[in-house]
């Protein structure tokens, strides 16, 4: 990398680490501020800065109840760790679960404090978090749950929320359309596992999957874009109705976030960059900005 780099945030510039060399790192600052502007700007961990094309990131996720604190996904590749930031103008970082745990860095549903862990040599497990946000968090044995083909999953309760990719043809090697891929709940209680959504001749999903513990909802996308408009299409399961629905919005790239009260969806679509959804009345509020796959927003309140 050559000539300078500076990031300016509220009329201050921050200019990234160099290495041993001297040359210019690559990184994700982790920036913090509430509405009277900039609390913090910090480089997050050292070591994720680099410049020799490794590629890490740093993605702050939730806040702890009390809102002292930030959880953020720390990754690289096939490994995750987590990280607690106290959101303070000196942010002071804790790490509460180290590399190898997981594969995955699959944040905490929003009013839940525990999420899913899955590694090829553990298999799945459930991590409790700690509310206080400054202690390691506490990992269960593994599930009987088995965690080949298990991609994007969600705990709320006692119940595990998960995609299981469908399998190949045995001759031609595509999608076998008979054993296409599903999303499904199981039940840590009972071990009761089923199906709620198969994909149509479809065997991979899009690593997303976004739930609320309040209302016990989950949201995913469907196997194909809308042949319509050529957006993304929606469903919305919810646990309880044991019911599955799609939602119509126009053009949908993607969906960001859903509020504590499992009301308002954070999205965006192509015309219009990011809007707010409410997903009982079906209103859309224009927020404006980020109409990039590549952009990210959350609604990062205390929850």
């Amino acid at each position: 990398m050559s000539g300078e780099v500076r990031l300016a945030v509220d009329g201050r510039e921050y200019t990234p680490p160099t290495d041993k060399a001297g040359r210019l790192t690559k990184g994700d600052y982790i920036l913090m501020g509430d509405r009277n502007g900039v609390l913090a700007v910090t480089l997050g961990r050292p070591e994720t800065w680099t410049s020799d094309g490794t590629v890490y990131s740093q993605g702050p996720e939730a806040f702890t109840p009390d809102g002292s604190r930030v959880l953020v996904s720390n990754s690289k590749s096939a490994v995750c760790q987590w990280w607690s930031w106290s959101f303070a103008p000196r942010p002071v970082g804790v790490r509460v679960l180290p590399p190898g745990m997981t594969d995955t860095c699959h944040a905490p549903a929003a009013g839940e404090l525990r999420t899913v862990l899955r590694s090829q040599r553990d298999g799945v497990r459930i991590a409790t978090l700690d509310p206080t946000g400054t202690r390691p968090w506490k990992l269960s044995p593994p599930l009987r749950q088995e965690r080949r083909k298990m991609t994007t999953a969600a705990l709320l309760g006692g119940t595990l929320v998960f995609f299981r990719e469908g399998e190949n043809h045995p001759e031609y090697g595509g999608c076998d359309e008979t054993r296409p891929g599903t999303y499904r709940r199981f039940e840590l209680g009972t071990g009761e596992e089923r199906i709620f959504k198969t994909q149509q001749d479809w065997c991979t999903a899009d690593e997303f999957l976004l739930a609320n513990a309040r209302r016990r909802t989950v949201y995913f996308y469907g196997e194909r874009p809308d042949p319509v408009d050529g957006g993304e299409r929606l469903f919305e399961y919810d646990l309880e109705r044991d019911a599955t629905r799609e939602i119509d919005i126009e053009s949908l790239h993607k969906v960001f976030d859903v509020s504590a009260d499992g009301r308002t969806l954070l999205l965006s679509t192509y015309p219009h960059g990011l809007m707010l959804y409410d997903v009982d009345s079906a209103r859309l509020v224009k927020v404006g900005g980020i109409n990039s796959k590549e952009a990210r927003a959350l609604l990062l309140a205390p929850r």
